[in-house]
């Protein structure tokens, strides 16, 4: 019985299984690999949209999600924007000036304003008062090409006769001839070593007279009116009258070349202005007191004339106060008095 062999007992093997383990790796990849997928699909959605659309919307696109204080144009997002860059959808009829960023900035150019009743009622008025807004303006811009070319002619006038007259070539560096809005501008500075007035009064030198006489020759040339400035610098009066300031100096000095101009070869009825500005325009601002300041500017007027160049004269204004001649009844005349 001892050599009985004993029955062997069986070994029993427990084996866990753990959810979520390493077991096929898991689901867990499933759930990135497909919002991987989305991403990309998303991606390249969003780059086949931007690839089929047009600039317009790209721009309204751009104004609407720029940070700034409001939308560019009227357009954008939200708003009925315009699909072609000259259409008027999604702008408003009240937008008749360039819109600004800045909080409180003004209007600027012209307003739209409202229609007329005789606009109306005659729908053809419109029209024919545009027609002749643009005739006016083509013969102002036909008149400013003229006068462009009269004053390049007339610059170019002055510095042939500042060369070939040796007095008048002295006094050159006192000379500026410039083009400006209100016309031809012609400085003559009344410089301390050339004067062109005696000191402190409106008494013309010999020099001055020349130089005027030179410019009257130049100046008879054009078709245009003048107007003579007198300037003055900074206490420039050296008069004993306290109440005779720069502004009566400046006057009398423009006054006075006028007289002399008149007596040469300009005709009096040409003069339209006699300025005296004293020292509110220097040509020297940063010396207020230097003798630069002081002198005689004759501005040949831009878009005036004196004399038509296709009849040669122009009829003078009517004064306010002259009366038409009339037929008075009974005289050489019929019944009623003959219209002026």
């Amino acid at each position: 019985m001892a050599d009985e062999q004993k029955p062997v007992q069986p070994i029993i093997v427990i084996k866990k299984i753990i959810e979520g383990g390493h077991g096929h790796h898991g689901g867990a990849w499933k759930v990135a690999y497909a919002d991987f997928v989305t991403a990309m699909m998303a991606f390249f959605l969003l780059m086949w949209l931007i690839n089929a659309t047009s600039p317009e919307v790209k721009k309204g696109l751009a104004d609407y999600f720029t940070p700034t204080i409001g939308i560019k144009d009227s357009m954008g997002i939200g708003f009925s924007g315009g699909k072609q860059v000259n259409s008027k959808a999604g702008k408003s009829n009240r937008d008749t000036v360039a819109p600004g960023l800045v909080v409180g900035r003004v209007a600027q150019g012209p307003v739209n304003a409202p229609p007329s009743p005789q606009s109306q009622v005659n729908p053809d008025a419109e029209a024919t008062a545009s027609e002749s807004d643009s005739n006016d303006s083509a013969g102002e811009t036909k008149d400013q090409t003229t006068d462009t070319e009269q004053f390049k002619s007339t610059e170019e006038q002055v510095r042939q006769m500042v060369e070939k007259d040796p007095e008048i070539k002295e006094f050159q560096n006192d000379i500026i001839v410039q083009q400006a809005p209100d016309g031809l501008k012609i400085d003559l500075i009344d410089d301390r070593k050339k004067p062109m007035f005696e000191e402190g009064s409106a008494k013309l030198t010999e020099l001055g007279k020349k130089v005027l006489d030179a410019m009257s020759t130049v100046v008879a040339k054009t078709p245009n009116n003048v107007a003579i400035h007198g300037h003055t610098s900074v206490n420039s009066s050296a008069n004993a009258d306290p109440q005779y300031t720069s502004w009566e100096l400046s006057a009398d000095r423009a006054n006075a070349a006028r007289r002399f101009l008149v007596t040469t070869q300009l005709e009096p009825d040409r003069v339209l202005k006699v300025i005296g500005q004293a020292d509110r325009e220097l040509l020297v601002p940063q010396e207020p007191t230097s003798p630069r300041n002081q002198r005689i500017t004759i501005m040949v007027l831009r878009g005036s004339y004196y004399r038509d160049n296709s009849k040669n004269v122009v009829p003078t204004t009517r004064s306010l106060l002259s009366v038409p001649d009339v037929k008075r009844r009974g005289e050489g005349g019929e019944g009623e008095a003959a219209a002026p």
